[in-house]
């Protein structure tokens, strides 16, 4: 994979994300992403990892679960105690997020930027903007998102009290 369709498909940050690459080709796998590990599932969908996004959402829904299980089995019904595991789960995830939303994202680049080059073999200028539009960033659906939870939440609260 040449570097600059990496560039192109990164389109913003492509310093920050060709220093990655080049850690991952020197096997350098798993690197730490501040803004993963902060804002964990929008920065999966800011960066258009949309499968990836379904995926860390349904980990979390079954974590939830399993959660509940457990503190239900153990009859944890003090709330400090069910805080501290929240707050200790979370912790892990966004742990777990950080460290692999690099290798995650150069896998999902050199993915598509591989199915969309087989589109414009030998018309380097054609496949240039193809990579921008078919990568980069898409702030429109984390808008979106984090505007229909302020919406719920002000409706919860509402309904509530």
């Amino acid at each position: 994979m040449k570097q600059e369709h990496f560039e192109a498909f990164a389109k913003t940050s492509t310093e920050y994300y060709t220093n990655k690459l080049e850690l991952y080709e020197q096997g350098k796998k798993f690197t730490f992403n501040l803004y993963a590990f902060l804002f964990s599932i929008y920065w999966f969908l800011y960066r258009k990892m949309y499968l990836h996004a379904f995926l860390i959402l349904v980990l979390i829904t079954l974590i939830n679960i399993i959660k509940e299980k457990i503190v239900g089995y153990y009859g944890i019904y003090d709330n400090a105690q069910i805080k501290s595991i929240d707050l200790i789960c979370n912790i892990c995830l966004a742990i777990a997020f950080g460290y692999t939303a690099n290798y995650l994202y150069i896998k999902h680049a050199i993915k598509k930027i591989g199915a969309v080059a087989q589109n414009f073999e030998g018309d380097e200028s054609l496949l240039h903007q193809a990579l921008e539009k078919k990568g980069g960033t898409n702030g429109l659906v984390v808008t979106i998102l984090i505007l229909t939870i302020i919406i719920c939440c002000i409706i919860a609260a509402s309904v509530v009290g």
